[in-house]
This record gives C-alpha cells, sequence and structure tokens, in this order.
C-alpha cells in the first residue's frame, strides 16, 4: 500500500480583506523572503474571493504581510512551512490566520 504524498497550496479562512473591506475566503503565499543573516523571515499572503476564483486567474482582493519568527527547516518546501507556520495554533501572536484550514493537493510523481 502506497501512501500518497500531498503538500499544502493554501488555506481557508472567511475574513475582511482590510484595505476593501470585501469578504474573502481562499487564501495563497504569493512571496517569501528569508534573510537569514538577520533572521527575518517574511510571507507575504494573497488573499480571493474563493478558491474557484483562484483557480481561473482573477486577480487578488488584496494582499498583508507577516513576519514569522522561525527560519524553515532544511530541505523542506517553503511554501508548505509558511502556511503551517500562518495556521499554527501555538502561534505566539495570534492573526486571522491562526487556526485557518489547508488545502492540500496531491504531489505529482
Amino acid at each position: 500500500m502506497t501512501t500518497k504524498q500531498q503538500t499544502n497550496i493554501g488555506m481557508i479562512a472567511d475574513i475582511e480583506d482590510v484595505n476593501t473591506g470585501v469578504p474573502a475566503s481562499y487564501h495563497v503565499v504569493s512571496g517569501v523572503h528569508l534573510d537569514l543573516t538577520n533572521r527575518y523571515y517574511t510571507v507575504t499572503v494573497d488573499s480571493y474571493f474563493n478558491q474557484k476564483l483562484f483557480e481561473k486567474g482573477k486577480k487578488a482582493l488584496g494582499s498583508v504581510q507577516f513576519t514569522l519568527s522561525e527560519a524553515p527547516p532544511r530541505g523542506v518546501d517553503v511554501i508548505d512551512w509558511a502556511l503551517s507556520a500562518l495556521v499554527d495554533g501555538d502561534n505566539p501572536n495570534p492573526h486571522q490566520f491562526t487556526g485557518a484550514q489547508l488545502v492540500k493537493t496531491e504531489l505529482a510523481k
């Protein structure tokens, strides 16, 4: 029996976009910056009304940037790491994505 590998591709959380006031339910990582020397790690998240509109290639409603406290472990997919860190319920600085549902996809073989 083989186990299929999955990776995180997005988050589901019902929020209101901070700039437009429009409701958004699907969120993806659009950028990751790792300053390893200064231990500064930022993640940019784009928000969409829903996953269907994201998959159709529509533009994001808005973006928000987060600073993460830990660097990703070596050999880990940084987007998977960023999404997992953002939804972590033990986050010392809770925000609108703390506790969000991760959206996963199967890795291609």
